[in-house]
């Protein structure tokens, strides 16, 4: 997982939010995020650490 990957699949994931007028959140950008790049939640209902480091740069570059 790299962050240019994330960067793709989270953009990906905002266009297709908007595509079906839903809010592009952190927590939804992020799901759709981690579902396209087939990561899942733990037992408590936590991603990796590692994804929320990378995604949060991908997210201030996003909203920039």
């Amino acid at each position: 997982m790299n962050t240019t990957e994330i960067k793709a699949k989270a953009f990906r994931a905002a266009v297709d939010l908007a595509a079906v007028c839903k809010p592009c959140t952190y927590d939804n950008v992020l799901d759709i995020t981690a579902i396209a790049l087939g990561i899942e939640m733990d037992d408590n209902e936590e991603y990796p650490a590692e994804l929320y480091r990378k995604f949060d740069r991908v997210w201030a570059e996003l909203n920039y």
